[in-house]
């Protein structure tokens, strides 16, 4: 359990998601955590069913992914490749059969490349409106046949005057999960005192759009998982 629980720990991503790893970092830390909730980002559904015809593989890089088609269609035979752990549970939790990358979008097509679609058939990309990577275009320049879908857009909200009371100078730590979140948070930055902030990065990719921001520390984890960000959060604690 947390010795020193009292380091207020902001969450920006996704309401769901921040709620979700909220509670995980509660079960793996202690219940008497200090966590503010101030979602950047409001995912919001993009209409339109899949078309499934001649699906080899569904790919999926988020859990929001998986919620979308989860929500718009029954069909639960066709198997699908996800970027990691989190959301191949999200997957196998829906009814699907799923195998997990090692949490990267090139781990994700690594593993892609593993399955390629026979003839007639391709692979079809669940994605976000943003994206931090080019994973159909990848595999399509690669000879494979992939399309891909928007089923939900991330919507850009204001940090919360909650969330930005907590930058005083005094411990802070900011868990940071992709790159446009970084991005966001980074263009809301300029009036944000960081010197007491510790940045905690799921990637380098996700630490790039801190660079020239005056943190305290930018810390990048040794694995692109959740997991490993809650490692390096209880070492503050």
């Amino acid at each position: 359990m947390a010795s020193n629980p009292g380091i207020p720990i902001l969450l920006t991503r996704a309401a769901d998601q921040s709620t979700a790893y909220a509670a995980d970092l509660r079960a793996a830390c202690g219940e008497g955590l200090r966590i503010e909730v101030a979602p950047l980002l409001e995912i919001v559904p993009v209409a339109g069913a899949p078309d499934l015809n001649d699906v080899h593989q569904l790919l999926f890089t988020s859990v929001n992914g998986v919620a979308e088609y989860a929500a718009r269609t029954a069909r639960r035979d066709i198997p699908c490749l996800c970027v990691g752990g989190k959301t191949a549970e999200t997957a196998r939790a829906a009814g699907l059969r799923a195998e997990a990358a090692e949490g990267t979008a090139d781990d994700l097509l690594q593993l892609a490349l593993q399955h390629p679609p026979p003839e007639g058939q391709h692979f079809l990309y669940l994605r976000g409106r943003h994206r931090a990577s080019a994973l159909a275009e990848w595999l399509t320049a690669l000879g494979h046949a992939t399309q891909d879908q928007i089923v939900y857009d991330q919507r850009q909200r204001p940090l919360a005057p909650g969330a930005r009371a907590l930058f005083d100078g005094t411990p802070l730590l900011v868990p940071l999960f992709s790159p446009r979140t970084a991005r966001l948070f980074a263009e809301q930055a300029a009036q944000l005192d960081l010197s007491g902030a510790i940045a905690i990065c799921l990637s380098n990719n996700v630490a790039a759009p801190l660079a020239g921001l005056a943190f305290r520390a930018v810390r990048i984890v040794d694995e692109p998982a959740a997991g490993a960000v809650t490692r390096e959060i209880a070492g503050f604690l």
